[in-house]
């Protein structure tokens, strides 16, 4: 299992965190890369012990995908986990990982639950079953640290190195399932600790803009086969929705319900903007 952890100015304490979750894995074989993306303060991960080798591998800045390209192309393991260097891992995620990969052969990808922290406001981010490649026609159904073969990762090409923005994460499982097909299935227990920072890239940028350039690079990548199956997707998500909107609407208890949902959010809302007053 290779885990690799790509860092550009990340804090050293989180990269520290991210580094000694990776090396405390109880799956016996693991090996950690973690790719300097050109850091204006050059990284230095934090020395670990026991027999789990770390591997430090600099280069110029290109981007989040390009530097998780470089680590996998150093990388010896069979299974990989591209893991944010702000981010944390369970001890049993590789385990659980390689678990699912190696008992299902209709399993592609291994996804964990997220539990996110730095925000107490954030909501959690619960497993969704098994997922095909239609349950990715609206937004990415899985995070960046899964597991995946990395046979599996060289048949789609690796990650699309000329997404600077976007949502590199979407376009890359909705290739991977593309290209070698599958399924997506949850870890039992294993979990992602997602930290929420106000620079992190997702805050800084329009959610709209991201989302216009990551459908531009998933039509451009993908063929025909694959547009339609999201295609697909689509069209029945927006059926299930319109479905639900009718029945909300001949249902006085469904309305009452999504009343109370709106109360209590423009109550928390309320309380946030006194409290910045």
């Amino acid at each position: 299992m290779s885990i690799i952890i790509p860092t550009h100015d990340d804090d050293p304490t989180h990269l520290d965190e991210a580094v000694r979750s990776a090396g405390a894995q109880t799956h016996p074989d693991v090996e950690i890369i973690v790719v300097d993306d050109g850091s204006t303060v050059a990284a230095r991960p934090p020395r670990i012990g026991g027999s789990t080798p770390l591997q430090l591998v600099r280069q110029t800045n290109r981007g989040p995908a390009a530097a998780r390209n470089t680590g996998i192309r150093t990388a010896s393991g069979e299974y990989v986990i591209c893991l944010d260097a702000d981010d944390r891992i369970d001890v049993t995620f590789a385990a659980e990982g390689l678990e699912l990969l190696t008992r299902d052969p209709t399993c592609t990808i291994a996804y964990p639950a997220m539990v996110p922290f730095g925000d107490p406001e954030a909501p959690a981010w619960p497993t969704r079953g098994a997922l095909t490649l239609r349950d990715f026609a609206q937004r990415s159904a899985v995070p960046v640290p899964s597991v995946f073969r990395r046979a599996d990762g060289d048949a789609a090409g690796g990650w699309d190195e000329q997404m600077r923005t976007g949502m590199e994460d979407h376009e890359w499982w909705v290739r991977l399932l593309g290209a070698v097909g599958g399924r997506a299935l949850p870890m039992p227990s294993a979990t992602l600790h997602y930290r929420i920072r106000p620079s992190s890239r997702s805050r800084l940028r329009p959610y709209a803009d991201d989302l216009e350039v990551t459908r531009r690079h998933i039509l451009a990548n993908n063929p025909p086969h694959v547009i339609r199956e999201l295609l697909e997707g689509a069209w029945s998500a927006t059926d299930t929705a319109e479905r639900s909107a009718a029945d909300a609407w001949s249902d006085p208890w469904q309305l009452r319900r999504w009343g109370r949902a709106l109360r209590r959010r423009t109550r928390r809302l309320t309380r946030r903007g006194t409290a910045n007053d």
